[in-house]
């Protein structure tokens, strides 16, 4: 698939996780994952939403399971304490749209 397809899937891939699993979309995608993640946010535009994430992610290594009220807490408090003007995900869709509309080229299989 042409290069603009990666990070655009793993951001709606990681909010339909979070849609159906709230943060246990973090534990899914782990420690190999979620940094991916992240930097998909930001490559498509929503530096805000990365910054929070990173946030998440930091709180979310110092707990053992997501199975502990203390985590998912842990987590959204960590989520909320970054500024974003984008904090939902109905917010953040006008932002992907943008990002593949400005940039075609990253989408367009060469021949």
């Amino acid at each position: 698939l042409p290069p603009g397809y990666a990070p655009l899937v793993s951001v709606l891939e990681f909010e339909r996780h979070c849609m159906f699993e709230g943060w246990g979309a973090v534990s899914n995608k782990g420690d190999e994952e979620m940094p991916y993640v992240i930097q998909s946010y930001r490559t498509i535009g929503l530096e805000q939403e990365a910054a929070a994430l990173e946030k998440v992610f930091s709180a979310y290594s110092l707990h053992a399971g997501d199975e502990d009220e203390a985590y998912h807490d842990s987590l959204r408090k960590a989520y909320r304490s970054v500024p974003n003007d984008f904090p939902e995900m109905e917010d953040r869709v006008p932002i992907m749209l943008e990002y593949v509309r400005a940039h075609p080229e990253l989408f367009a299989v060469s021949r």
